[in-house]
């Protein structure tokens, strides 16, 4: 197995991938040999795989750096040729030829219906490609960059991350107190870069005959038989389920830290002695893990030992990594994933950690059973189950993580899973306004903002509203503007991640089975029947939403909400 440090980077050849792309569909359209054309499409994805390997390791090198001027300009070529980078051409050929039966007994059905709906993504627009990625790296740039003043000092985000969850509340005060003043500081600048990357999309999809990016970025995320409708519906069901809960807990909390009202300084401090800690860190927990994986399922503790021992996590401490972010990426050549973090020794480093480990499972079972590119992924809304899952399953190994502390991790997780659902409905809300307005003062985007927010977290004061009145609060969330219409998944697959763990915690054989059955869908199927194969219906539908609420109430001890 090749360790991560000795796969060699070369900068990929598209426009040489494009000549093969073409030549497989020449193949397809004028063979009557199926062995021929089963080949062709084989060692073009095979080629497809090494370009897009080379691209994760930009990518990669890049999240590991952001300061890294060469980093960022291989970066900043791939990304725009990967994003733009379009298949459908021979899916289309594939479609309209007699090997389309073979084929669907091969891969099903759903995958030639998709890459069809896909093509329309593709007939125009790759400069608007390039300009939205381009305006997005030099945003990143410039926040891995960026210094804050904590008491006569200049330190990074991450410094200021560890002190703004400090125990000490004059501590925690005083770090958000900064990064708040440094991103108000740094509003315009950071606006300026996040409007020219959604006028950008605006453009694209007009240019390839869509209303508005809406709709065309639901295409992209695969969303057919659902959608606007569907998602607004969710989101207003979750105000009337899930909300009420949110200010319930609220209140609790608020009651258990002794507190006349709960403020923004606040946030995310659950208990009046501080919240679980780990106990070590990264390296301890990378080491705990395994003895989860191995307990779960045999093979899922193999995966986890050949990513873990041959260096294809990073996820220790360091100033030129964003914050908050974490990510597990696909290396196709030696059919693995590589996990991003930058772990700060608190509760939610591990959360994200696991969670990742979620998504790299799946991402392995579906690239052993398939060997096409395009099945190695999930359907969007399928696609953070896994990792959703994952998180939840761990409260059965809490204790490796956080011994005594292992229940107060829990209590507060689950408090997290409860906030998540409403803050990415926020999100949903706020895109559905920047995107139906991309043209409008950046201050209307930030008052947008400030409105759902006070609407989907209740019972919160804010601490400071002059800075929020200046945008602190959006650019602080600016990692919503390189997803977009992807943080409402999170809300959706939080709920059926409540069910998956709790079949696990009832049986831990059948639990790991349903895991790896849904791991290996891949993209082989819609969001409904996928779904449906797991024993589950869409979590948008109002019944579901209502019996997720009911189970986060009971987990809560919310009995009088």
């Amino acid at each position: 197995m090749i360790k991560f440090g000795d796969i060699k980077y070369e900068r990929p050849d598209y426009d040489k991938l494009k000549v093969r792309l073409r030549e497989t569909i020449n193949v397809v359209n004028n063979s009557s040999d199926e062995k021929e054309i089963t080949q062709a499409i084989r060692e073009f994805n095979k080629e497809r795989e090494h370009a897009e390997t080379m691209a994760g390791l930009a990518l990669i090198r890049y999240y590991l750096d952001g300061t890294n001027e060469s980093f960022s300009e291989e970066f900043m070529y791939c990304a725009p040729q990967s994003e733009s980078f379009d298949s459908s051409p021979l899916f289309e050929a594939i479609a309209n030829s007699s090997y389309k039966t073979t084929f669907e007994k091969m891969y099903g059905p759903f995958l030639l219906e998709a890459e069809m709906k896909k093509a329309a993504l593709h007939t125009a627009g790759e400069e608007f490609v390039k300009e939205e990625q381009n305006a997005l790296a030099q945003c990143h740039k410039f926040v891995s960059e960026m210094l804050f003043d904590y008491d006569g000092e200049k330190i990074s985000e991450t410094r200021l991350g560890i002190l703004a969850n400090s125990d000490d509340p004059d501590v925690r005060r005083r770090a958000r107190y900064a990064r708040k003043k440094g991103y108000a500081d740094n509003a315009k600048k950071i606006g300026e870069y996040l409007k020219r990357a959604v006028i950008a999309r605006d453009k694209l999809a007009k240019a390839n005959g869509f209303d508005n990016y809406l709709d065309y970025v639901n295409i992209r995320m695969k969303r057919f038989s659902y959608g606007e409708k569907e998602l607004t519906q969710f989101c207003e069901n979750v105000k009337k389920y899930i909300t009420p809960l949110t200010a319930g807990n609220n209140d609790e909390i608020r009651k258990r830290l002794g507190l006349e009202k709960l403020t923004s300084d606040d946030n995310g401090i659950y208990f009046p002695d501080g919240n679980a800690k780990p106990l070590g860190d990264a390296k301890f927990v990378r080491k705990q893990a395994q003895k989860m994986f191995d307990d779960i399922s045999p093979e899922f503790g193999e995966m986890y030992r050949r990513m873990n021992e041959n260096d294809y996590f990073n996820i220790e401490l360091s100033d030129t990594k964003v914050t908050g972010l974490g990510f597990a990426a696909e290396i196709y050549d030696p059919r693995i994933s590589y996990i991003f973090g930058n772990f700060l020794n608190d509760a939610d480093s591990v959360a994200t950690f696991l969670h990742e480990n979620g998504h790299a499972i799946q991402q392995q079972l579906s690239m052993n059973r398939f060997d096409l590119m395009e099945l190695y992924s999930q359907v969007q809304d399928l696609s953070e189950v896994p990792s959703k899952t994952m998180e939840q399953i761990s409260y059965e190994y809490a204790d490796l993580f956080f011994g005594d502390d292992a229940g107060k991790y829990i209590q507060g997780h689950i408090t997290e899973v409860l906030n998540e659902i409403g803050n990415y409905c926020m999100f949903y809300e706020f895109e559905t306004f920047v995107y139906t307005h991309p043209y409008a003062d950046i201050r209307e985007w930030n008052d947008k903002f400030n409105e759902l927010s006070d609407i989907y977290n209740p019972g919160i004061e804010y601490i400071n509203p002059e800075l929020r009145e200046q945008g602190c609060v959006m650019c602080m969330n600016s990692n919503v503007f390189s997803f977009p219409r992807y943080l409402i998944t999170y809300s959706l697959c939080d709920l059926s991640a409540c069910y998956l763990a709790a079949e696990f915690k009832k049986d831990k054989v059948r639990g790991a089975e349903l895991f790896k059955k849904l791991g290996e869908i891949g993209g082989s199927m819609d969001y409904a029947n996928s779904l449906e194969s797991l024993g589950l219906k869409p979590a948008y539908e109002e019944e579901v939403i209502k019996e997720i609420a009911e189970y986060l109430k009971g987990a809560l001890h919310l009995s009088e909400v």
